[in-house]
């Protein structure tokens, strides 16, 4: 029989900081972390903004100093967040190294502007074109050497893997936020059939720089009005985020007997592959309808049971309309709806952890996640959509959503534990 899977411990790194009360609380009042972007470049794009977590909450949360110098940005943030969600539940001396396995998602890899300028300025022949030839010669041997430590999607994993001791699974999920859900899908999974004792799962990803601004204008991704709007009549685009979410999952009945902290139950999930729409965004309602009602299955619970759904909508024309299509196609009416991305951002890998870490404070602390109210939604979202209004009672059940980028869709459900 499968074994029911707590949330005992959770660890944010983020633009609100690291503190769950303090980013609760920042977020009921509407508070935003986006700004205009650090790098000196940013007049190049169609808007700076962009939401930086500040150096002072998480850096010196990884002691050690000589593994720090190998890591890129993202890969010391999620260092940072596993620190503190094993500190929370308690579980680093409960299991043996080789019971305990880590499940990551990662985001695109990419890397400063100025560690690539040296590689990429000796790459290019007298004529101004450029030459492989050279990058091979010339312009690998000027490259920093542990560049490569930092451009490796996996390394997130493995420092965390040497910092804490972790020898068991070692998986990590790439590029999207559908990937990065799979990844807390295929602990839970660990978890449930016995393959593990604990597992950290989350996300990390930092796209606030010049090449993750890059990279996202030539997607078309970036939005050009510098905010992102979930649901708005002019929603145009996203705001990049950055930061890391892990969370400890363990074996229910361990958990209890250890007397750990218990926020909420994974208790289902549902996945499929929309590799039929051609776009990074979703096309097709009928696919993330499919993928809640098998999250929604897996718990053997019904759309009515819902209290509220953590939407994937990040601003994008397309992609927003179709889970609005998804959600109201299944759900009547519609229960209320959350998004932290206005705020903090699109955390992009992280994202899908970052919510599901709120998600489990909420249910814990039997709290109201703050509704989300678009100030002009579009006109084309099924009517009614946004009046969900919060139960007498606080949520039971949350569902959350990774839909956006990419053709992996996912829908997580967690349960508030009695």
């Amino acid at each position: 029989m499968d074994r029911k899977v707590a949330v005992t411990g959770i660890g944010v790194v983020s633009p609100f900081g690291t503190d769950l009360p303090g980013i609760w609380k920042k977020w009921a009042l509407g508070e935003s972390a986006v700004r205009s972007a650090a790098f000196a470049e940013r007049e190049v794009f169609p808007h700076g903004r962009c939401a930086r977590t500040p150096d002072e909450n998480w850096a010196a949360l990884v002691p050690n100093r000589k593994l720090v110098k190998f890591m890129n940005r993202e890969a010391h943030m999620a260092a940072a967040a596993a620190a503190l969600a094993l500190a929370d539940s308690g579980a680093q001396e409960a299991y043996p190294p080789d019971r305990k396995g880590i499940y990551m998602g990662t985001g695109l890899t990419s890397s400063e502007i100025e560690e690539l300028i040296p590689v990429l300025e000796a790459s290019f022949g007298e004529s101004g074109e450029f030459s492989c030839r050279r990058l091979g010669e010339e312009g690998l041997a000027g490259c920093n050497p542990l560049l490569s430590f930092k451009l490796l999607p996996n390394m997130a994993l493995c420092y965390i893997s040497m910092l804490y001791g972790i020898h068991g699974d070692n998986l990590v999920f790439n590029p999207w936020p559908g990937n990065a859900a799979q990844a807390i899908m295929a602990g839970a999974r660990a978890i449930a059939w016995g393959e593990a004792d604990c597992a950290l799962v989350g996300g990390c990803d930092c796209k606030t720089h010049f090449i993750g601004f890059l990279t996202f204008s030539q997607m078309g991704l970036l939005a050009p009005s510098g905010g992102c709007r979930p649901f708005e009549r002019d929603r145009d685009g996203l705001a990049p985020g950055e930061g890391a979410a892990v969370l400890v999952l363990e074996d229910m009945a361990s958990a209890r007997r250890r007397q750990a902290p218990i926020y909420a139950e994974i208790c289902g999930s549902g996945e499929e592959t929309d590799n039929r729409s051609p776009a990074l965004y979703p096309q097709r309602p009928g696919v993330l309808r499919n993928v809640m009602k098998k999250a929604l299955a897996d718990d053997e619970a019904s759309p009515d049971d819902v209290g509220g759904i953590f939407c994937s909508a990040s601003g994008h024309p397309v992609g927003d309309l179709c889970e609005a299509e998804a959600i109201a196609s299944l759900f009547k009416p519609a229960p209320p709806l959350h998004s932290l991305k206005e705020f903090c951002g699109d955390m992009l890998a992280a994202a899908p952890s970052f919510a599901l870490s709120t998600a489990a404070y909420a249910l814990k602390n039997r709290l109201f996640p703050p509704a989300l109210c678009p100030r002009d939604p579009d006109p084309a979202i099924p009517r009614g959509f946004f009046r969900g209004e919060s139960r007498p009672e606080p949520p039971d059940i949350l569902l959350v959503n990774a839909f956006d980028l990419g053709q992996a869709k996912v829908s997580l459900a967690i349960r508030r534990v009695t």
